[in-house]
């Protein structure tokens, strides 16, 4: 007998009224796609049942996480292309890591169609490896601080040179119970940074204040560059990037603090990865919870994940424990290879106040390569201290007529 589809169950449990009809009917209507997962419902020895909403297509946090879970449907003539299923629990998520890493395209269904039982074990870095090895990809994963979420670990460690480029009009504000001038601060929370080449290009206006743009002028490794127009983030941030000389370059806003002194390395390990054309960190609030944890296209808008969690909140599958593909990240820090940021023209003069930075991201999408969100490399960001944060309406139409569709859907993101 012919099999028109392969069902592939890595876990003891049962299919949901429909489930099986419902996956053979997804392939069915999906043509372009390999295969489909699903969401499924993990239910404990206690009988404490776990949803697991399954984000969309992310070959990078199957690597870290094989998020894909424990069914896995494949085209029969795919499958047999692939070679034979790894064993064990995670034998359907290695082969649904496998189809991806080959360029097969997964997709997902969004209902709960499979309850298992069992025992929850670490993601194991050495399977994931066999399959990375295997597809000859640039990077590998490794245990971190949270066994069931891998660590990215590129193959070659590269450091080229940096160039941190800072937007500010030299204002001051209240933190942490002192005041504080921003720029002076972040300056100042630079010098903790562990990464040996870089350099700083600061853009202040016209009108900042003589004793900052000497005290920061003064400071090694520091360029001023004066910017005379009204506020208009993005072409202040073009500004900088003329004027910059690093490889890579991260744009950061003037309010923030340094965390996690190898924040830079961390950032440039993500870029070093194939495919990768965005990196960005976990930025905190004075409070510690989460203030940036990649955006989620939703609703006509990019809205932050993880917003107002603690950084080790493991719900929605432990997303904030995990680097993975976004929709687009915030450009209170934002890294990018500079011949990148020049093939795309930079950021787009039309949004002076929002959107620059996830239009930016979308023109990177463009190209083919993706948006990366890490939380090994942290800082706090003090946002609206600098100024009122607000969504002009003007621009928030021009950035849906300009990419048509984009604020609705989100690529990576379950929003269910």
């Amino acid at each position: 007998m012919n099999k028109k589809y392969i069902f592939l169950i890595s876990a003891p449990g049962d299919f949901t009224a429909g489930g099986f009809e419902r996956l053979e009917a997804w392939l069915d209507a999906h043509e372009s796609f390999a295969a489909v997962c699903c969401d499924h419902e993990f239910i404990s020895d206690d009988g404490v049942a776990v949803r697991t909403n399954v984000p969309n297509y992310s070959p990078l946090r199957q690597a870290c996480q094989l998020v894909s879970g424990p069914v896995l449907v494949v085209r029969a003539e795919v499958a047999e292309r692939f070679g034979e299923v790894p064993d064990g629990l995670a034998g359907s998520a290695l082969f649904a890591l496998r189809l991806a890493l080959g360029g097969a395209t997964i997709g997902r269904d969004p209902s709960t169609l499979f309850c298992w039982r069992g025992a929850v074990g670490a993601v194991e870095p050495d399977a994931v490896n066999r399959e990375l090895a295997a597809a000859d990809v640039s990077y590998r994963v490794r245990v971190d601080t949270n066994p069931w979420a891998l660590r990215l670990q590129p193959m070659a460690i590269e450091r080229p040179r940096v160039s941190i480029i800072i937007p500010t009009r030299g204002s001051a504000g209240q933190v942490f119970g002192t005041t504080r001038t921003w720029v002076m601060s972040a300056l100042e929370s630079l010098r903790a940074c562990t990464y040996d080449t870089f350099d700083i290009v600061v853009v202040g206006d016209a009108d900042t204040p003589s004793d900052v743009v000497a005290a920061a002028s003064a400071l090694d490794n520091v360029t001023w560059v004066t910017f005379d127009e009204p506020f208009h983030f993005g072409r202040k941030c073009n500004v900088g990037a003329f004027w910059s000389s690093g490889e890579i370059l991260i744009f950061l806003n003037d309010d923030i603090e340094v965390i996690s002194p190898n924040w830079i390395e961390s950032l440039v390990d993500v870029l070093s990865i194939d495919g990768v054309g965005v990196a960005s960190p976990m930025l905190l609030f004075e409070d510690g919870t989460i203030q940036h944890g990649g955006h989620i296209h939703e609703g006509g808008f990019a809205v932050q994940g993880g917003l107002g969690q603690r950084p080790d909140d493991t719900d929605d599958g432990a997303m904030l424990q995990t680097e993975r593909e976004v929709a687009g990240v915030s450009g209170a820090c934002l890294a990018i290879r500079a011949d990148l940021f020049g093939e795309v023209g930079g950021f787009f003069d039309g949004f002076p106040t929002s959107f620059s930075d996830d239009d930016l991201c979308l023109k990177v999408r463009a190209t083919g390569k993706s948006i990366v969100w890490t939380p090994h490399s942290r800082l706090f960001h003090f946002e609206t201290k600098t100024r009122v944060a607000t969504i002009e309406p003007a621009e928030a139409f021009r950035a849906r007529d300009r990419w048509p569709g984009a604020y609705y859907t989100d690529p990576i993101w379950n929003v269910q």
